[in-house]
């Protein structure tokens, strides 16, 4: 009979004052459960003066007693802005939030005037504090909006959204699959007639599980069930035995049944033992697949009707190896060349560039398989031996490959990519990573200064973009890489090269090249070289064309004289570390010199090729990943360019920055890899605290997103002695109160005036991991 007084539990950005509640424009706040909790969060799409098209989340983070809420932005540029008309006043709502994907979470829907739909997918992620090789912390984001199909039905011509009547398109789930549709009561127009019902599924099904397979279900000697969960309901009719496409060690294995229920398929497979031999097997569906309403289903996670599904896994008592590249300029079909580079501040989108005989490519590395033993003993702490494989909770530990990624970019987030390879292969999307090079001549596809985790898309449908299209060359390179797997060994080594300078007190810097080459043995054949290594590439500055500076000409040089002449099937990843202090000491004289840089990559050539003089088996090793998530405060955004985006320019928030700890180990003996990744730029002295931790530990910077600079808390009192730069460069928060960059800050989004620094604490979590969880 009563209530309990209300309360202030946050205080926002959804300010009056900046529009977001405006009578101007239709609604553009709303309540949904994103995060797949049950607890419902707000969703809210800014308005032109706060950053037209961000999409805010208030999340919930409260309990049953008690209300609380926390704050992020979720997606930086969305296409929903107010210059599209999205939110008129001229029409009924255009833009819902609902689950229209069937994992749980709200996603983002809009219906464009000419009844395009886009949608921009929620991908929240959680973990567990607790778990001993998992994700920590949770991240709230949304993916880049997209464009999944047309509808005449729905656009403005239709009388849909007319505002001559009350609305009359919902987004409600009408089939009883637990997916929301899209609905609409048709007025008397050309399109439809009066008063009939018009429904139409806004985003394809798509694969949401594959049943657990393990090397003792091979050897079983009984047929096998494996089950594929949908996200909404599948027509009978296409699931049929032989849609399920099994190769086991390249020799088909046609499923003798299929039984169905709405959403789910269980087929039996007639699996033949391998004992303790190497094994693969790879799973399929037929094109022939569809939903209940004769929909393609969406195989590899485009959000589009179509695309390729397929489930890989190794068995093997040595770790095995696949590698790929793939050049990112001439299949690039927009605009007739490339987005002009970004490493200098570019500001204009319509500047464009063109390729040098050094251009952008991208280069993949997938290990999997191992984890090989006899007896529990021979396995980590709390797995079981069963049939020759380590098993950890019921799973064997080959089947969670490592992915690894260069990609010759200024930097590189990796939320769409990270989606694409997890729905197409079934990769964990903690055991994928993307590293950028940060060559700053390069085609521009994020934006460096204008705010963290913000790709340079604009309007654009990730289709049409240079960063999405980076992200579907990368997957299908990693569907090469995958169909030539073989058993390698490992070989580590260290060198120096000493090239650069810190820039901004002029001392010498770390020198080390850490490299680390896997090879098979028969046929003889390197598959994979890495290189690790500390300093900018600012040779190049674009002004001649796309040109990847001196990680461009290492690498090509590497894979020259590692690599078996023809095999596309050997790469060399350029894997950036600790740089964002570091700039090679001779950059000022040879600036924009080719030769310059090629002089650097010979002399990086040298001390990696020379070093690594020996290899070591592989047998039982296992990949060991965990991925940590913080939450920051730091500011919205920077603006160098007065034509940048408005948004709340030195307002503090919360930012979900990931760092991830990965160790290949041999149980009870040595540690083969220890990698240590980080969001941004990196300073030297943050790779150094790695180094003294760990032996040979590899700091990789500018991997899995990109969050501007991470420097140390002592480089708030350096005394900058080095003209390039001054001391505020990197360290302080770039934007006044004005919203211009002042000169000198750089993109530094987060507050390192207190210690430890976000850097900092991210490397601590890695070592914490490495030292502890992930230790042999």
């Amino acid at each position: 009979t009563t209530f309990k007084p209300s309360r202030s539990v946050l205080a926002t950005n959804l300010l009056s004052s900046l529009g977001w509640f405006d009578t101007g424009t239709t609604q553009r706040v709303w309540l949904a459960d994103v995060t797949g909790d049950g607890k419902m969060d707000f969703v809210g799409v800014a308005p032109a003066n706060a950053g037209d098209g961000d999409v805010w989340l208030e999340t919930a983070t409260g309990s049953g007693t008690t209300a609380s809420f926390s704050e992020h932005v979720a997606l930086r540029g969305s296409v929903f802005k107010t210059s599209n008309q999205w939110f008129a006043t001229a029409t009924r709502p255009r833009v819902f939030v609902a689950d229209v994907t069937g994992d749980g979470r709200a996603d983002l829907v809009g219906i464009a005037t000419t009844g395009d739909l886009w949608v921009s997918k929620s991908s929240a992620e959680s973990g567990s504090a607790t778990a001993p090789v998992a994700m920590r912390g949770t991240r709230d984001f949304y993916l880049a909006s997209s464009i999944t199909r047309t509808i005449t039905q729905f656009q403005d011509a239709s009388g849909l959204l007319s505002t001559s009547a009350p609305s009359r398109i919902w987004l409600a789930d009408v089939t009883g699959d637990n997916v929301s549709d899209l609905i609409g009561i048709a007025p008397a127009s050309p399109v439809t007639a009066d008063g009939d019902i018009v429904w139409e599924s806004p985003y394809p099904a798509s694969v949401v599980s594959v049943s657990n397979l393990t090397r003792a279900n091979l050897n079983s000697g009984t047929a096998q069930s494996v089950t594929l969960t949908f996200s909404r309901s599948m027509a009978p009719s296409t699931l049929t035995a032989a849609s399920l496409v099994v190769l086991q060690d390249g020799l088909l294995k046609v499923p003798t049944a299929v039984t169905r229920t709405a959403k789910t398929a269980t087929w039996s497979v007639p699996f033949s033992a391998t004992g303790t031999n190497p094994s693969t097997v790879t799973l399929a569906l037929g094109s022939g697949v569809t939903d209940l309403w004769a929909r393609a289903i969406d195989g590899n996670g485009g959000g589009h009707f179509a695309g390729t599904f397929s489930r890989a896994l190794w068995w093997n008592a040595s770790l095995v190896a696949g590698a790929a590249k793939v050049e990112l300029t001439s299949a690039y079909p927009h605009w007739g060349s490339l987005p002009a580079p970004s490493g200098f501040g570019f500001c204009a989108a319509t500047q464009v560039t063109t390729a040098t005989d050094n251009p952008p490519r991208a280069r993949v590395l997938v290990i999997a398989g191992g984890g090989s033993c006899t007896t529990t003993a021979n396995c980590r702490t709390g797995q079981t031996c069963v049939a020759n494989v380590c098993q950890s909770g019921g799973v064997d530990v080959s089947a969670r490959p490592l992915v690894m990624v260069s990609v010759d970019a200024v930097g590189f987030n990796t939320d769409r990519v990270h989606d694409l390879l997890a729905n197409r292969f079934g990769f964990a999307k903690e055991n994928i990573l993307v590293s950028a090079t940060h060559a700053h001549a390069v085609a521009r596809n994020i934006r460096l200064f204008t705010s963290p985790l913000h790709d340079d898309t604009e309007d654009f449908s990730p289709d049409s973009s240079y960063q999405g299209f980076m992200e579907d060359s990368i997957a299908n390179a990693v569907a090469s890489a995958i169909t030539d797997m073989t058993a390698v060994t490992i070989g580590a080594g260290s060198g120096t090269a000493a090239l650069g300078v810190n820039r901004r007190n002029g001392q010498p810097v770390d020198p080390e090249v850490l490299t680390v080459k896997l090879k098979s043995t028969s046929p003889s054949r390197v598959r994979g070289v890495l290189v690790n290594y500390a300093m900018h590439p600012v040779v190049m500055d674009g002004s001649t064309g796309a040109n990847t500076d001196y990680p461009g000409y290492l690498t090509a040089g590497l894979e020259t004289a590692d690599c078996n002449a023809g095999d596309l099937g050997c790469g060399a990843l350029f894997l950036n570390g600790g740089a964002g202090d570091v700039n090679p000491a001779n950059r000022t004289a040879g600036l924009n010199d080719a030769g310059v840089a090629a002089s650097i990559a010979a002399t990086l050539r040298t001390a990696a090729d020379g070093s690594v003089t020996s290899f070591q088996s592989t047998a039982g090793a296992q990949i060991l990943v965990e991925k940590h998530v913080e939450a920051f405060a730091g500011i919205t955004s920077c603006r160098p360019c007065l034509s940048d985006r408005v948004r709340r320019d030195g307002q503090f928030i919360n930012w979900d920055v990931q760092s991830t700890a990965v160790s290949l180990v041999i149980p009870h003996g040595a540690r083969l890899l220890s990698m240590a990744t980080l969001p941004g730029e990196p300073f030297s002295a943050i790779q150094g605290t790695l180094k003294s931790a760990v032996t040979h530990g590899m700091l990789l910077g500018y991997t899995n997103g990109y969050m501007g600079y991470l420097p140390t808390f002592a480089a708030n009192s350096d005394t900058c002695t080095f003209p390039e730069v001054d001391c505020r460069y990197g360290v302080f928060a770039c934007a006044d109160s004005t919203g211009i960059t002042v000169p000198g800050y750089g993109p530094s989004f987060f507050n390192n005036s207190t210690s430890p620094t976000p850097g900092e604490k991210l490397m601590s979590d890695a070592i914490d991991a490495l030292n502890n969880r992930l230790a042999p």
